[in-house]
C-alpha cells in the first residue's frame, strides 16, 4: 500500500528485482530517507550473479545500489548506513577496498557480518543501505 509523500516504493529495471511473487520493494522512500532491500551481485537484465570473487561482486553490488538511488532521485553521496553481509572473513580486504573506491569521501555508518551463506550459493555478499532523500520536501 503506498502513501502518496510519506511512503512510495522504488523500482527500477536498471538493477536486480526479485520476481513479483516474493514480497519485497527495491527500496522504499519514507519521510526523508530511502531503505534498499538487501542488494547483491546479480545483473539487472538476466538475474544472473556477477563475478566469482568478493571483489567483482562488491563492484556489481555497488553499481546496483547506484542504479536504484539514481531511480530515488538520490545518489551514493546520500547513503548514511550500510549494513554489509559477507560469506568468508578472509575476503573482508578486498571488500573493503572496493568499497573505499565508492566512499572514499564521507564514508557512510556501516556495520559488517560474517554469515554463514545465501540462499545463491555463488552470492559472497550482499548491502542493506539507508539514504537520506535529497527531495524531501518535509
Amino acid at each position: 500500500m503506498s502513501k502518496p509523500g510519506i511512503i512510495e516504493a522504488v523500482t527500477t529495471d536498471k538493477a536486480f528485482c526479485p520476481p513479483k511473487e516474493i514480497p519485497i520493494s527495491q527500496a522504499i522512500r519514507a519521510n526523508g530517507f530511502i531503505f534498499l532491500m538487501g542488494v547483491g551481485p546479480r545483473d539487472a537484465a538476466t538475474g544472473r550473479m556477477v563475478g566469482d570473487e568478493i571483489r567483482e561482486q562488491t563492484h556489481q553490488t555497488i553499481r546496483n545500489v547506484k542504479a536504484i538511488l539514481e531511480a530515488a532521485g538520490a545518489g551514493l553521496e546520500h547513503v548514511v548506513r550500510c549494513t554489509s553481509l559477507i560469506t568468508d572473513r578472509e575476503q573482508f580486504d578486498g571488500f573493503n577496498a572496493v568499497f573505499d573506491e565508492y566512499f572514499a569521501d564521507i564514508r557512510p555508518a556501516r556495520s559488517t557480518f560474517v554469515i554463514s551463506g545465501f540462499r545463491p550459493v555463488d552470492m559472497l555478499m550482499e548491502l542493506e543501505v539507508t539514504a537520506v532523500d535529497p527531495n524531501w520536501k518535509g
